[in-house]
């Protein structure tokens, strides 16, 4: 496979071990939002992860997870620290999901050199103790005030948070938008969390929502956001990954 790229961690999932590779490889058109302007040429890439039953060395079976990708984003070798994000909140049920998760791994999308938007996205995966325990976790979430995400965006003064109708994924799912920044500018993310047979999957995708030449700053440059189209189909990945997570139990 082309432009593959490894990132060396193991995750435990289904009682299995998963090893996640980045490839940016052309599988086609992206789905495109309303009112985006496609962008020439741009095409999908995908995360592609080989799910190994039995034990570290053995290589019996196999489940490929791919997750659609538009040329806007470009695979990093970084995991963001959402471990240390979580272990933060002062919510001692968000802040002990790190500590008794079985595994982890994750990665981050910076833009390309040719991205219209701009924007970033990252995925982070848990597997948690048994189901009912991630089932919980993400229902505990979404019964919490949306300002309880701030914590995902560290360095920047949250200006508004709101729950958004959540894609039908998994055992439960939410999804959390934020309008965040300083004075500078501000940026919206729209954080997708849902858990499915024992694991909890997060996704977040950031756009700023100011751009160069825009009137305004801060909290007042948010009233700006529904002009921006995002490329990244946070649902459609959920949906896609949902999908494969269940074809794999």
């Amino acid at each position: 496979m082309s432009g593959l790229r490894r990132l060396s961690r193991r995750l435990g999932l289904l009682g299995a071990l998963v090893a996640i590779a980045l490839a940016a490889d052309a599988c086609g058109e992206p789905e495109q939002p309303d009112g985006a302007v496609p962008n020439e040429g741009q095409q999908e890439t995908e995360v592609e992860s080989e799910l190994q039953n039995g034990s570290a060395g053995d290589a019996n079976g196999g489940f490929t997870l791919e997750v659609p990708i538009g040329r806007h984003l470009e695979s990093t070798e970084i995991e963001v620290g959402l471990q240390f994000w979580l272990e933060a909140s002062e919510d001692p049920i968000v802040a002990a999901l790190p500590g008794r998760a079985e595994a982890s791994v994750g990665v981050l999308y910076q833009p390309s050199l040719d991205s219209p938007t701009g924007e970033t996205f990252w995925i982070h995966v848990y597997t948690d103790r048994s189901r009912d325990d991630a089932i919980d976790w993400v229902r505990h979430l979404a019964s919490q005030p949306p300002s309880l995400a701030r914590i995902i965006v560290p360095q920047h003064e949250l200006f508004d948070a709101s729950f958004r109708e959540a894609p039908i994924v998994g055992d439960a799912s939410v999804l959390i938008e934020l309008h965040h920044g300083h004075s500078g500018g501000c940026w919206q993310s729209a954080l997708l969390v849902f858990a499915q047979n024992g694991v909890i999957v997060f996704m977040k995708r950031v756009i700023e929502v100011t751009r160069e030449g825009a009137a305004g700053s801060g909290a007042a440059s948010c009233d700006n956001s529904e002009a921006i189209f995002p490329l990244t189909d946070v649902n459609g990945i959920a949906h896609s990954i949902s999908e494969q997570l269940a074809a794999a139990s």
